[in-house]
């Protein structure tokens, strides 16, 4: 849905779909060694309904990680 949203044409943005929660976690938690990598994250999107991990769990990894926590998040859903 996201990709669907920012269209083709906008090639220049790196969209990383991850399919549960605990992924986005481990995702981020190996990618955190870069330097810098909370300046080149503009928006993390969480869906609604995710597995493996609560939603509410994944958004306070966000939040308590002073990497992440300026980053602006959004939690959506198809309904």
């Amino acid at each position: 849905m996201i990709t669907e949203a920012l269209g083709d044409e906008d090639k220049e943005n790196n969209i990383i779909l991850l399919n549960d929660g605990m992924k986005a976690i481990d995702y981020f938690q190996e990618y955190s060694i870069e330097s810098q990598i909370e300046n080149r994250i503009k928006l993390i999107a969480i869906y609604l309904k995710l597995s493996k991990i609560n939603r509410m769990d994944l958004l306070k990894f966000f939040k308590e990680n002073s990497k992440y926590s300026k980053i602006s998040t959004i939690i959506f859903s198809n309904f």
